[in-house]
């Protein structure tokens, strides 16, 4: 087998990543706002949660990395993750605490977001947050963790095929 040549963070540019990011981002400022309803709520429920875990994960090993050079994220990582990505989001949405928690730290950095975007144009307005208590929404985030799982067996397994290494 090829030696891989790995960099930090590198699983960010997974299919799997980059596909709930663009799905994420389209869903936010463009579906919900033109085409809201059910569909719209839940794509996010499942790209939100895989995008958090992978960041968080790509954060740790730059982390780790910096302590130890030659430390990387193991697989069981991206699975610890995205448990706890959707853990958080279950108490947002099923907890009165979680839901105040959520919308106080959303709404201040959607409020620094407003303050750096008006040196742009951007007027910013009505950074509120809302949560809409769902627990069907725990419940379709759980498909985040073997999505999350796969690109650490895929990214960070010790067994790494041939063909990713081309």
């Amino acid at each position: 087998m090829a030696e891989i040549r790995r960099r930090t963070g590198d699983f960010l540019l997974s299919p799997v990543f980059l596909t709930a990011l663009v799905v994420l981002l389209l869903n936010d400022f463009v579906i919900k706002r033109f085409f809201p309803g059910v569909v719209s709520g839940k794509l996010s429920d499942v790209a939100g949660p895989v995008v958090a875990a992978l960041v968080v994960v790509a954060i740790a090993e730059m982390l780790v990395k910096w302590s130890k050079p030659a430390a990387w994220a193991r697989v069981w990582w991206f699975a610890l993750a995205s448990s706890l990505v959707v853990l958080a989001l279950g108490a947002v949405k099923l907890t009165e605490a979680g839901a105040s928690v959520y919308s106080t730290v959303n709404e201040w950095l959607l409020a620094r977001l407003a303050d750096a975007g008006t040196a742009f144009g951007w007027d910013g307005s009505d950074p509120r947050v809302a949560v809409v208590p769902d627990a069907m929404d725990a419940v379709i985030a759980l498909a985040a963790i073997p999505l999350v799982f796969w690109v650490g067996l895929r990214w960070r397994s010790d067994r790494v095929s041939v063909a990713r290494s081309t």
